[in-house]
């Protein structure tokens, strides 16, 4: 029973009490009506806020389950159910990730919820490009060290992965979005068996992808001091700020989408990625052949060797 329905029936009471009293007690009918005056205005307060009510009403919110068990009855995850997303990016899909975290007091309700909102947003914005990607998640748990950490066999399920979050900096969106980014390009660019030189190459191409689109999904450049090949990060953001997200965006998009096992295994990976992003370009329009000088300038000046350039 809300405040409103105590003060209405406190009302009612007062009322039937004071008419009593005027009635049956004549020598004490003051006392009926102040009953009755107390009861008028407990009444005009019930009305008032049943009336806001009506015109106010109140939305129950709820919280997305979060203590399914695990499919493995041995392990101590627990899994959640992301909620659709409010995204960063203007995305027109609708979908969900599943999320498995480790049973740790790192993981507050309220983290949760942050890591399944960046999570699904990130999701999203891949998706609006065009990737196809899981819905899954590999267990979220802790990190060993001060930065984030993912750690998979290959080939295997989700269950043989595993994100991990650093204790020091649990709370900032990048981490969550950068080790996830880390998972959904190893399924992009997985192991070949076999064939160590693909392998390589899609290793290298991993860490351009997710450096980019971390990047990009965020709108800032955020700078890595160990990444190799950097004059590939460093090109595709000037790209980016020169024809646009949307292009670049695009661009390595296709770019992926072509991808194949190198013919040489002889050959370099920038010589090789170099003539994967020219088939990129070549499905983006018919005259591909007019961003290759422009684009592979903005390479050169970042520290591309120039011999790589394509078209010369």
């Amino acid at each position: 029973m809300q405040l409103g329905d105590h003060l209405g029936f406190a009302g009612v009471v007062l009322g039937v009490a004071g008419l009593g009293i005027t009635i049956l007690w004549p020598a004490k009918r003051w006392i009926g009506y102040v009953c009755l005056v107390i009861a008028g205005l407990l009444g005009i307060c019930w009305g008032g806020m049943a009336y806001w009510s009506w015109r106010h009403p109140s939305v129950e919110h709820s919280t997305p389950a979060e203590t399914t068990p695990a499919s493995n009855p041995t392990s101590t995850l627990l899994v959640q159910t992301v909620p659709p997303p409010i995204a960063h990016q203007q995305v027109s899909h609708q979908k969900t990730v599943k999320l498995i975290f480790t049973n740790s007091p790192l993981f507050t309700p309220k983290r949760k919820d942050m890591y399944a909102q960046e999570i699904n947003d990130f999701y999203e914005y891949l998706v609006g490009i065009g990737y196809a990607i899981p819905k899954d998640c590999p267990p979220i748990g802790e990190s060993l060290g001060s930065a984030p950490s993912f750690a998979h066999i290959e080939p295997g399920s989700i269950y043989d992965a595993k994100i991990g979050v650093p204790k020091s900096d649990p709370d900032d969106p990048r981490m969550i979005v950068w080790v996830y980014s880390e998972y959904v390009f190893s399924r992009l660019f997985p192991f070949v068996p076999n064939n160590r030189s693909a392998s390589s190459f899609n290793m290298q191409a991993r860490l351009i992808y997710e450096t980019y689109y971390v990047n990009s999904f965020f709108g800032k450049r955020y700078g890595l001091k160990a990444l190799p090949h950097d004059y590939w990060g460093n090109g595709l953001w000037d790209t980016r700020t020169k024809y646009g997200r949307a292009f670049a965006d695009n661009l390595l998009f296709f770019t992926q989408q072509r991808w194949h096992p190198p013919a040489d295994p002889k050959e370099s990976f920038d010589k090789y990625f170099a003539g994967q992003i020219i088939l990129g370009l070549d499905v983006m329009g018919n005259t591909p052949v007019q961003y290759v000088g422009p684009i592979f300038k903005i390479f050169e000046e970042r520290g591309l060797p120039q011999e790589i350039t394509p078209l010369q």
